[in-house]
Order: C-alpha cells, then sequence, then structure tokens
C-alpha cells in the first residue's frame, strides 16, 4: 500500500541515497520501496491513533480528514453512531466536534477501535519481518 507520504517521506529520499550511492539495481529499489510503504502505513495509522486518541488538542474531527480510525468507525457504528458521526464530522463547530468527541470517546471504544488499532500494529510489524527476510533472500541471489 504506497501513500503520498510513504512516497514522499520515505522512499523518494531513500531511492536518491541508493543511487547516489551506486546502487541502481530496479530489485534492491523494489525491496526498499516494499519496505518502506509499510512503514509510510505505520507512520499514517500511528498519526491517526494519537490524533483521536492521546492529542487532545487534534483537529482531525474538525478538518474532517479521512483516517483509518473514521472508516473503519462508520462501518462498524450502528445506525445511531453513524448519524451522529455524518451528521457532526469536519465542522468547524465546537459544539458538532464535540458531539463527535463523544461519539469517539464512548461509541469507538464500544467499536473496538483500540483493539483493532493494536492488531493493525502488530500486523505491520509481522509484514515488515516478513519482507526483510525476503529482502534478504532475494539481494544475496
Amino acid at each position: 500500500m504506497g501513500t503520498h507520504v510513504s512516497r514522499t517521506n520515505f522512499c523518494l529520499p531513500v531511492s536518491l541515497a541508493l543511487h547516489l550511492a551506486g546502487l541502481h539495481e530496479e530489485k534492491l529499489h523494489s525491496l526498499a520501496h516494499a519496505i518502506l510503504h509499510e512503514i509510510g502505513y505505520y507512520s499514517e495509522l500511528t498519526r491517526d491513533y494519537v490524533n483521536c486518541y492521546v492529542d487532545q488538542d487534534g483537529t482531525d474531527i474538525e478538518d474532517g480528514r479521512l483516517t483509518w480510525l473514521i472508516v473503519i468507525a462508520l462501518q462498524r457504528a450502528n445506525p445511531d453512531q453513524r448519524q451522529l458521526l455524518e451528521d457532526n464530522y469536519g465542522h468547524r463547530s465546537k459544539e458538532q466536534a464535540e458531539i463527535v468527541r463523544q461519539v469517539r470517546l464512548y461509541g469507538f471504544d464500544r467499536l473496538n477501535l483500540i483493539l483493532l488499532s493494536r492488531n493493525e500494529f502488530c500486523t505491520f510489524f509481522a509484514g515488515l519481518r516478513g519482507l526483510e527476510v525476503e529482502k534478504d533472500a532475494q539481494v544475496t541471489h
């Protein structure tokens, strides 16, 4: 899974560094990009999680950002929760943001988003370890 963030923040600088070091093998770059895209995904997931559960001044709700957590929340919400989210997500009104925060605090937890996030982190690390093993096998041949 490649994202704009993973390409600009991870892949581009590493590709440039590899080329500057004289390493132009396409297979090496492809494997590096596979790992870096996973790191970019992890970075986005971590940012979404922190903005929702840790940073009380986070503005993803008010900004209406498309985050992993809101996508999963909308998929898992009961009709009442979904309606509250749809009616209030992405508005600059403090009152509407507070409604979403209440759903986040009381509804998201019931939707098991914290547990899902942790499972995603574990899946990420397992996948990354698999890519590292694959990289070792392919680069040495």
